[in-house]
């Protein structure tokens, strides 16, 4: 009998042992990847680093039920490329102060890893090592954001080698992503011809559209330039191009049009901000920035009618968007535009080159124009400036834009999807 009562019991645990393995593991938070790899070592504060930043902390503030927001860095530490966990990095972009250590990246899945970040030498190496492959097969779902095709599409523009650079990047994250987004649908268009291009027996991953947000930070610290010297900057019409000195930006046509106009005796001031472009670089790879910087500083308007203003705060960026009487945006390719939309923000009146993607961005609601050369430019302002005084420019009131929480939702509407 006590035999008979023994063999019950083990087939009791047996039994109970069967029901335990059947039932669902604890489900732990899904994890939503995002690599901040360039700007948790050195934030430029600028361009892909500005939507890299604005992007990580809108994902680390949204509401994620069952999710949990990681900022990664890729590394080859150790001789094998990985993903950390960049804790150190999330800790200063949320203004905590704690000691914290930067573990490996444990991944499961479900997890979305998503990059908005421009690491393309270490990508590569880490797509080659077979991470990104790794990470698939585990059920990790792989985004990458596609800012731009300029470098292939233009290839004038930039140092030599950059288009196979870049189009060595777009293969690879074409062959290791789930998704592509872009920034753009004038992007989106061009990546997929681009692609098709290449291979056109390849398959393609997911293509998305995403537009950047508008809304630009509103420290309460006092603005890098003084009131008063902003005021003498927008103290006549001013015409204000925000973005980095690089050739494609369109600051010689400006300078060649401002040149006749003023020569003309039209009263109008030409206001640029932003840096000197890609200092690390020899002079020869420089393209054309050498030379607009050289005009800049030895011009004899330069303080007059002529400002360039380097290092502003967001505070007095703002300021001047309130204060000028018009956005000049030149620019011979972009892949976006992301000063139509924050001027728009401010209600500042728009005139850009007649590009698709400032077309898609603006619509109606900026004066277009065409031409390379000076005389076109100097005939567009003019033409806006008659219409400004006869009150018929182009208002960019009521121009679509979203903000940079909008832009989150969004992304996470896409990533999700």
């Amino acid at each position: 009998a006590a035999r008979d009562d023994l063999q019950a019991d083990e087939a009791s645990l047996q039994q109970l042992a069967a029901a335990i393995a059947r039932l669902p593991e604890p489900a732990l938070p899904r994890q939503l990847l995002v690599d901040v790899t360039a700007i948790a070592r050195h934030d430029l504060k600028t361009g892909i680093e500005r939507v890299v930043r604005t992007q990580a902390a809108e994902l680390l503030r949204a509401p994620l039920p069952g999710w949990r927001v990681e900022p990664v860095y890729l590394t080859d530490e150790g001789g094998r490329w990985h993903y950390r966990y960049a804790r150190r990095y999330t800790a200063q972009l949320l203004g905590i102060k704690a000691e914290l250590h930067d573990s490996v990246a444990d991944t499961s899945t479900g997890d979305i890893f998503y990059s908005a970040d421009y690491t393309p030498g270490a990508v590569m190496a880490a797509a080659q090592a077979g991470l990104y492959a790794h990470w698939r097969a585990r059920g990790v779902q792989v985004n990458f954001l596609v800012h731009d095709l300029l470098p292939v599409l233009r290839p004038e523009f930039f140092p030599s080698g950059a288009d196979q650079h870049h189009g060595a990047w777009l293969r690879c994250i074409a062959a290791e992503s789930d998704r592509l987004i872009c920034i753009s649908d004038a992007v989106r268009q061009e990546l997929r011809q681009w692609l098709q291009q290449q291979d056109a027996a390849a398959s393609l991953p997911k293509l998305a559209v995403l537009h950047h947000g508008a809304d630009i930070g509103t420290g309460a610290a006092a603005p890098s330039a003084p009131d008063a010297e902003l005021a003498r900057c927008t103290a006549l019409p001013s015409f204000l191009m925000v973005g980095t000195i690089e050739p494609r930006k369109g600051h010689l046509q400006a300078l060649d049009a401002f040149e006749q106009l003023w020569a003309e005796g039209v009263e109008a001031h030409l206001v640029i901000v932003g840096a000197e472009g890609w200092k690390p670089l020899p002079a020869h790879e420089r393209r054309t920035i050498p030379r607009i910087v050289q005009r800049l500083q030895q011009h004899p308007q330069l303080g007059k009618r002529l400002f360039w203003l380097q290092g502003l705060d967001d505070q007095a960026l703002q300021q001047l968007y309130r204060d000028s009487a018009c956005l000049l945006v030149p620019s011979e390719g972009e892949g976006f535009g992301l000063p139509l939309i924050e001027a728009a923000s401010h209600g500042l009146p728009l005139l850009a080159r007649a590009l698709p993607v400032f077309r898609e961005v603006a619509g109606e609601h900026a004066l277009y124009f065409d031409g390379v050369d000076g005389a076109a430019l100097a005939q567009a302002v003019r033409a806006w400036l008659a219409l400004d005084a006869q009150g018929k420019a182009p208002s960019s009131a009521g121009m679509p834009w979203q903000t940079w929480a909008d832009n989150a939702a969004g992304l996470l509407a896409v990533l999700r999807g």
